[in-house]
């Protein structure tokens, strides 16, 4: 294992109002991260692992001692995420994105499904200097079925 650190946090009359500790490994990367209140209390904790190649592979979260959420992210061969599976175990839910990359890596289309409903899709392209020229994107409330975003916008470079 690494390092630890600990950060004090204070409010602007220099009040403690909390904590943050990092537990990093070999790499210097975080694996644990943890929020406390002022009385030193945990109120949330991350904690992640990699992947051979030193990705983000797997966040989990901590609310009051429970897993609250995780996510897991997959790459492709150039590091790039294509996809990101979060779960969350309180109230019930998983969101699915997908990314696709053009040969530049970058995204030229995304889309997240929540429990297996289709609320957000995104499409881009860009011109010879990877800057975006084109989306159009598509979002939906999963809760209330209503359209949240539905544009198409055209991106202009000035000089």
């Amino acid at each position: 294992m690494g390092n630890a650190y600990k950060a004090v946090i204070r409010n602007e009359e220099g009040e403690i109002t909390g904590y943050e500790a990092f537990v990093l490994d070999e790499e210097g990367r975080t694996i644990e991260e943890t929020e406390l209140d002022e009385n030193n209390r945990e109120v949330i904790k991350f904690q992640k692992s990699y992947t051979d190649n030193g990705d983000l592979k797997i966040e989990r979260e901590y609310r009051d001692g429970s897993l609250y959420q995780a996510e897991m992210y997959e790459y492709d061969s150039h590091n790039n995420v294509v996809k990101t599976t979060i779960r969350n175990y309180i109230d019930n839910y998983e969101v699915i994105e997908v990314n696709e990359y053009d040969q530049n890596n970058n995204v030229i289309y995304n889309s997240s499904h929540q429990n297996g409903i289709l609320v957000y899709e995104g499409h881009r392209s860009y011109d010879e200097n990877n800057k975006p020229v084109f989306e159009k994107v598509f979002q939906i409330d999963f809760w209330t079925g209503s359209i949240l975003l539905n544009e198409n916008l055209i991106h202009e470079w000035k000089n």
